[in-house]
């Protein structure tokens, strides 16, 4: 989950914009199922999907700044499946940063 940041490209092709018209901040840690773990990035998004994964991440352990998170990934731990037809509630507790237009 790439967070939204006036003037981003879109993360499928990068050549097109996104059109976020305000910034979006966490404001608490990731809420992810038993079994799954949720790693965080603060690295600027600049590339595709795939550059995007291959980001430095951070566990929810880890020292960070949850303002400065710019992206989440949600991976399974051993042993989890989530079987077709099922479904599960992934959260990240956020807001539209203090600066936003109205």
């Amino acid at each position: 989950m790439t967070l939204p940041k006036k003037g981003d490209k879109n993360i499928v092709d990068n050549g097109i914009a996104r059109n976020s018209a305000f910034d979006v901040e966490a404001t608490g840690e990731a809420i992810a199922p038993d079994g799954w773990t949720a790693y965080y990035s603060t690295s600027p998004i600049t590339g595709n999907a795939n550059e995007v994964a291959d980001a430095t991440n951070l566990t929810a352990a880890s020292s960070y700044r949850l303002d400065k998170v710019t992206a989440v990934k949600f991976v399974s731990n051993p042993g989890t499946t989530l079987n077709p037809g099922l479904s599960n509630e992934f959260l990240l507790p956020a807001r539209i940063a203090s600066d936003a237009q109205k």
